[in-house]
This record gives C-alpha cells, sequence and structure tokens, in this order.
C-alpha cells in the first residue's frame, strides 16, 4: 500500500521528457498503474496528442518534474530560447494559469 500511494504521488505533475539534455516531449502524468500513462501535448499549439506508458525507472531517468503548468511553460520557453518576458505577456493576454494558479484538472486516460 504505501508503495501504491508513492507512486500516486507523482499523478498530475507536468513533465519534461529528456533526450541528451533535450526536450523531446512535453506531458503530464494522468495515472499510475504500475507504470506512469503520461498525456503528451503539442508544442505547436498545446493540444493533447496522445498517451505513452514510462516504467518508474524510465521516468526518473528521463523526465524532469514540474508542480505546476506555469514552471512547465518557462523551463519549456526557455529551453527554446525564447524571450521568456514576451511568453509570459502572451501567457498573460490568452488568460493562462500564472505561478500561484491551481493547476488545470486531470484529464482522463483515453
Amino acid at each position: 500500500m504505501t508503495e501504491e500511494r508513492n507512486e500516486k504521488r507523482w499523478v498530475g505533475l507536468f513533465v519534461h521528457i529528456m533526450e541528451d539534455g533535450e526536450i523531446l516531449y512535453q506531458g503530464r502524468i494522468i495515472s499510475c498503474d504500475g507504470d506512469f500513462v503520461i498525456r503528451r501535448y503539442s508544442f505547436a499549439d498545446g493540444r493533447p496528442t496522445d498517451t505513452i506508458r514510462l516504467s518508474p525507472s524510465e521516468l526518473v531517468s528521463n523526465c524532469r518534474f514540474y508542480e505546476n503548468e506555469w514552471e512547465w511553460r518557462r523551463a519549456g520557453n526557455a529551453a527554446m530560447g525564447y524571450d521568456l518576458e514576451w511568453c509570459e505577456r502572451v501567457d498573460e493576454l490568452l488568460g493562462l494559469s500564472g505561478p500561484d494558479d491551481p493547476p488545470p484538472a486531470l484529464e482522463q486516460p483515453v
């Protein structure tokens, strides 16, 4: 039971899936049943694209974790070399969350 509770604490975190120090994918952990189910999102428009499964060892060795959407977007924008002030202004104009906003509700896996 303790192991299950420990796995559940990961659910809801935002992630960047990395390879050789580069962001390959962006997503959010949406469930755990031994493996972690990650909803991936498009870099082009932020829409959900698909879900993938990662083992606990793959998750820990290949991902960077963020507790909120704002930190996740900011880290992704910085990694892409974007002007962060401009990105924050665009986020504000679009009504996207800020650093103190609660995370959006989790989507159910499909």
